[in-house]
């Protein structure tokens, strides 16, 4: 390949290290044989010379498509490489087959974000073995786009909306101020192809469907847009560098393996602003390493409120006994149908099997057709571990048939408040012959971690209602 002449794309890749102040004495540039990466291998490799690097490379084969396709792929990543002059040296990391299909399932978050953590891992060890100082991507301004409008569509705060760094570790992204256009031109012009993957039309991944629909209605309709977006990432990433510099107490790590818990004292959290708290519970998810995601009202119920309370959604035990705070996965219930809807006004209310009207009762409020006036503020939740029900005279229940019926029950979160007495919802659900794929569906309504009653005739079995609570 011959020396480049003076052009954008080179000499911002050349003043990205020379602007950052990057002096890596061994780079592993990350290639697909897509356009984007072709073109940073090319770059990268007139440049080693100038600014004294040695460059590697590594491919990855996910083994998701077509052999043709994925091994043509990895292939011509590898003949690329042994083409340049001098030639640079490429790992071929090959995934197992079926791999990526299972890491999604254990994930719980889609076959686009395990191929990621698949490859990244990938990149990890490649890096490791070579003692590389740096690894490069090719993310270009359009991936930081697409980016930037994925997460904003999925309800993103200042650090998703920061959109993806220019450096973060030891990865690199010199192309994340050039246009994919800007590519293409550059290699065409020097008559430098690269290979087309199929996947990048298949609209059933959401960052294709920005890509395809929702970028060229942008660029129809609204002029500008792209510098718009830009400065909002560019706005986030300021907000959530001061943010960040805001002092939070520290979790620290209780337990072993699934027991694994995180805590901290319960003034020290209660002190901090709610934006605070919310970010502490976002963090130690990450601690805690969990795959799924937790929905947004349940950690916000979390971060609004402070003192003692115990609340169970989506897979998650957060407690507060006025001395402690615990964030911990609930090993017990972990339920990819777990859900928690907060309830204060009548209307219609979304729950993972359907819709649930709430109306207007006097002061109160009526959640379907459950025989009880109610007062918000209510939750409706799944089932969570320690549930417990009370064959004491402050519960009534009604529903399909007598032989169903465990007496008069009353709930509560915990066994221990009832002694003899206490029925877990476990045994209830078993007693009613609740089939497993209702069991995480029948709504339990809590109200300032008191249990109210327990919907269960939106299913065809009884209800239960604890007088105490009862209008």
């Amino acid at each position: 390949m011959v020396s480049l002449p003076e052009d954008s794309v080179s000499a911002k890749i050349r003043d990205f290290f020379l602007e950052t102040e990057q002096s890596p004495r061994r780079i592993l540039a990350a290639v697909s044989g897509g356009a984007d990466s072709v073109c940073l291998l090319a770059i990268l490799h007139i440049l080693s010379s100038q600014l004294d690097y040695e460059l590697h490379a590594v491919t990855v084969d996910h083994r998701m498509r077509p052999k043709q396709e994925s091994a043509g792929d990895a292939s011509f990543v590898m003949e690329q490489c042994a083409s340049l002059v001098p030639p640079v040296p490429c790992t071929l990391v090959e995934l197992p087959e079926g791999e990526v299909s299972r890491t999604a399932e254990e994930r719980g978050k889609g076959l686009e974000e395990a191929a990621r953590h698949l490859r990244y891992a990938a990149f990890e060890r490649t890096a490791d073995a070579l003692d590389c100082t740096c690894i490069c991507t090719a993310h270009t301004r359009n991936d930081q786009l697409e980016t930037v409008l994925m997460r904003f569509l999925q309800g993103g705060g200042t650090a998703p909306l920061s959109g993806i760094a220019v450096s973060r570790g030891r990865y690199l992204r010199p192309l994340l101020d050039v246009d994919r256009g800007e590519i293409e031109d550059w290699l065409s012009s020097r008559n430098i192809g690269w290979r087309e993957d199929a996947s990048n039309s298949d609209e059933s991944y959401l960052r294709n469907r920005i890509r395809h629909t929702l970028v060229p209605c942008l660029d129809r309709n609204f002029p500008g847009w792209r510098t718009a977006v830009l400065g909002t990432a560019e706005k986030a990433a300021r907000d959530e560098e001061a943010i960040r510099s805001l002092p939070v107490p520290t979790w620290e790590h209780r337990g072993e393996a699934q027991s694994a818990a995180l805590s901290c004292p319960s003034t020290a959290f209660s002190a901090l602003h709610p934006a605070l708290r919310l970010r502490m519970l976002q963090d130690g998810l990450s601690l805690l390493s969990i795959g799924e995601r937790i929905p947004y009202r349940y950690l916000r119920l979390l971060a609004d409120s402070t003192g003692k309370r115990r609340l169970a959604s989506a897979g998650m035990v957060f407690s507060d006994d006025g001395e402690t705070v615990v964030w911990k996965a609930d090993i017990v219930h972990r339920s990819k149908t777990g859900y928690l809807v907060s309830v204060c006004a009548p209307g219609w209310y979304e729950l993972p099997d359907g819709c649930v009207t709430v109306s207007a009762e006097g002061r109160g409020i009526r959640v379907g057709s459950l025989d009880a006036v109610l007062y918000p503020p209510l939750l409706l939740r799944s089932r969570a571990a320690g549930d417990c029900v009370s064959t004491g005279p402050s519960a009534r229940a009604s529903g399909r048939t007598a032989e169903n019926a465990v007496e008069d029950v009353s709930v509560e979160h915990s066994a221990a408040a009832y002694g003899a007495h206490a029925l877990t919802v476990k045994k209830l659900f078993s007693k009613w012959g609740v089939s497993a794929k209702h069991r995480d569906l029948v709504p339990i309504i809590e109200s300032n971690g008191d249990i109210l009653a327990i919907y269960g005739s939106l299913f065809g079995y009884p209800d239960w209602i604890n007088e105490e609570f009862h209008g």
